[in-house]
Formats: structure tokens, sequence, C-alpha cells
């Protein structure tokens, strides 16, 4: 008999014989709650304590965490080598550089800092409003390509009555939170290309920002 961990609904053991008091021997229950499957009842257990103990921290793991154990060996009582391990700001900024760096007709890649953003937010233009949004992002990146870089992943340009307003962009290649993506106004874009090595007059920059 076996039983999903993610369809226990409750645990125990006892002894329920006079041979298990006689012999120290124990039966462990699962219940199930998905009833068309039934209960789990293993008999005849020395050391059920121990048994409970790992059935009940395995129960208690994410299925994230679950995936992550190889081992019964490897089960602490605090899982604390099941914890993923977390990134630092400088791998995450490596790891994404790479990825827009993998992508077709991206030629550069730079990370701004607190003073870009600071000059971006003084004299973007008003109407750009768009950019101000990328610039609240907790990674901020501006990428440069040229005239043959993908299709964007929505309109670039929306009218709305009279108006007419640069909205900002999903950047699909980025895999983290809420990331957006913006093309700066003229005077920003001449800001940033001394920042680049291989900037022709024809490429174009955008800012491209997300949170961790």
């Amino acid at each position: 008999m076996s039983i999903y961990f993610k369809n226990i609904k409750d645990i125990a053991y006892s002894k329920n014989n006079v041979f298990h008091y006689m012999f120290n021997y124990w039966t462990f229950f699962a219940r199930s709650s998905a009833w068309s499957v039934g209960d789990f009842e293993g008999s005849m257990l020395p050391d059920v304590e121990k048994i409970y103990k790992y059935v009940n921290n395995i129960y208690l793991l994410s299925e994230e965490k679950k995936e992550l154990l190889d081992s019964l060996d490897n089960l602490n009582w605090n899982n604390e080598h099941l914890q993923p391990k977390k990134e630092s700001f400088n791998d995450i900024v490596n790891k994404e550089k790479t990825v827009l760096l993998n992508i077709q007709w991206i030629k550069e890649v730079v990370l701004l800092n607190d003073k870009d953003r600071v000059f971006i937010f003084e004299n973007e233009e008003d109407i750009n409003h768009w950019v101000y949004e990328v610039l609240r992002k907790k990674v901020l990146f501006v990428i440069t390509h040229d005239s043959s870089f993908r299709d964007p992943d929505e309109a670039i340009v929306l009218k709305k009555w009279d108006k007419v307003i640069f909205p900002t962009v999903s950047f699909h290649e980025i895999k983290r939170e809420w990331v957006l993506s913006a093309s700066p106004w003229i005077n920003i874009h001449n800001y940033l290309k001394d920042k680049f090595t291989k900037l022709w007059d024809e490429d174009a920059t955008v800012l491209v920002g997300f949170n961790i």
C-alpha cells in the first residue's frame, strides 16, 4: 500500500494488541484526504517515533523542498539544507545580463546606478512618464539594439483620444517579477550612449527593469 504525501490528512501511531506490548511493536497510520485511495497502515513496526518524525517533517515541506530532498539521511529537523539557495543581487544581475546578451540583435547591456536614475528622473520628458515606471524597479538595465531587433511584445505607441502615449512594454526573455521596458527620449538616449562602445547612430537604447 502507498499514499502520496499530498493526500495525507493526518498521521498517528499506537499499540493495539498484546503482542505489540510484548515485542515493542507499533502500528503507524496515515489517514488520506482522498477517499478513493484509502488510508495507509503499517503494522509491526519498531522505532515508530523515528518513522513518525520522518513522515511528519516531509509532510510539512513545501512541494519545492520535497523535490530537493534526495535522501532520508539528508533530512534534518530544521530542514536548513532544503532551503533554496538565495541569489545575491550580483548573481541576479549577472544571470539576467547573460540572458539579454544572448538575445540576437542586442549588442550591449549596462546596469544603471543611482546617479543614472536621478539624471533620467530629472531630465526625461514629462510626457514619457512610462519611463518613470521602469525607474522604480530594483534592477535597471539599459540595452542597445539595431533596427533588426525583434518586434516588441506589445504596442510601443498608443493613441488615446487626442493624445499619443508611449507605454511600458513587457520583456518576455526576463523571467522575473514585473518586468517592464521603455524607450527613453532623445535627451536621455544622448546621455546613455556614452556608456557604450559599439553604439552606432541608427541604434536604439531601451530601459529594462524588474523586481527581485
